[in-house]
């Protein structure tokens, strides 16, 4: 058993709306007749909440949705949920700086010691 916690992130991209996952066992290294001894391979059921909520709350010019992020801890052996978080970029556009005055000051310094005349 490792004895340092573990995290596990699930990325969901497409969900724009409330939705409920499952966590499963997936193949377990046993012969499959012990493995249906276990019984349902379902660790848990999540069910996502204010997914659609969040999306509107966060809609604006340049905003795109990028997914939503699930956080989980395996501490032990113990499965549990530690963080949902719904993730967005946003797109700016960077409007060019006319030259102010200080800047224009300290070309024309520049320019006085390097000898370059500027017209």
């Amino acid at each position: 058993m490792n004895p340092y916690l573990q995290k596990k992130i699930l990325t969901f991209n497409k969900h724009v709306n409330d939705f409920t996952f499952y966590v499963s066992y997936g193949e377990l290294p046993v012969p499959s007749h012990e493995a249906l001894a276990i019984g349902s391979q379902n660790i848990t059921k999540i069910d996502l909440k204010g997914v659609g909520t969040a999306i509107e709350k966060n809609k604006g010019e340049g905003v795109e949705p990028k997914g939503v992020i699930a956080h989980f801890l395996d501490e032990n052996g113990l499965f549990s949920l530690n963080l949902v978080e719904s993730v967005f970029e946003k797109n700016t556009t960077v409007e060019p700086v006319a030259e102010d005055t200080l800047s224009k000051l300290g070309s024309a310094f520049t320019n006085l010691f390097s000898g370059i005349i500027s017209q």
